[in-house]
């Protein structure tokens, strides 16, 4: 008596195929831009990374600044559900919590260097993806701005708090620590450079404020 063959795992449908191939590419386009750029990766050198011809690259996404813009919004996806919770809590809490951003960079460091260097790519107007940071940081500085001031609503800091300029050092921090981690990494510990930048952003916004 013959033993009972192993059942078979059914083969990929066509859309669950054609899924897995654009997670490939945009894994790949992920890794190389990390590596070299938006500048230093052509559409061939993704499609060698992800096992597929590079016409198959453009038959996912239909141009490099798609598939640029797609990896951004994945980045952004990410950072997003890993930070809601913190987000949610509003107010002074949030800020007081700001150290989870230094911690993503450092659970995430292929998307922290992603970042970092399609940023600086994109400091040109005439750049593929200067729109989408001028934006998203436009986004980032209205955010700071909702925390600030719904800090003072709730009394948690004192009134005369400057807003812009405060969400504007806030901003040039994080970008800052951020390409410093990859320019000195031996001497840069990103979740306590947070803490130390936290602590000090708490203490002037909350002095002569009653402690509750």
């Amino acid at each position: 008596m013959r033993a009972a063959q192993p059942a078979r795992a059914p083969l990929p449908s066509r859309k669950e195929q054609g899924e897995i191939t654009r997670r490939a590419i945009l894994d790949a386009a992920i890794a190389l831009y990390a590596e070299a750029g938006v500048r230093g990766t052509g559409l061939m050198a993704i499609g060698k990374r992800a096992g597929v011809h590079h016409a198959t690259v453009l038959y996912h996404f239909k141009s490099s600044r798609e598939l640029l813009l797609a990896v951004l919004r994945e980045r952004d996806r990410l950072f997003m559900k890993y930070s809601q919770d913190v987000l949610d809590r509003g107010g002074l809490e949030a800020l007081r919590l700001l150290p989870f951003a230094g911690r993503f960079n450092v659970e995430h460091p292929v998307w922290a260097k992603l970042f970092a260097v399609l940023q600086a790519e994109a400091l040109d107007p005439d750049a593929e993806a200067h729109s989408y940071f001028v934006e998203r940081r436009d986004q980032a500085r209205a955010l700071v701005l909702e925390l600030l001031r719904s800090a003072k609503k709730r009394g948690e800091i004192r009134k005369d708090v400057d807003f812009e300029a405060t969400a504007n050092v806030v901003l040039a921090f994080t970008a800052g620590i951020n390409i410093g981690s990859f320019l000195d990494p031996q001497n840069t510990d990103v979740v306590v450079a947070y803490r130390r930048f936290t602590d000090m952003l708490i203490e002037d916004l909350t002095r002569g404020v009653r402690r509750r």
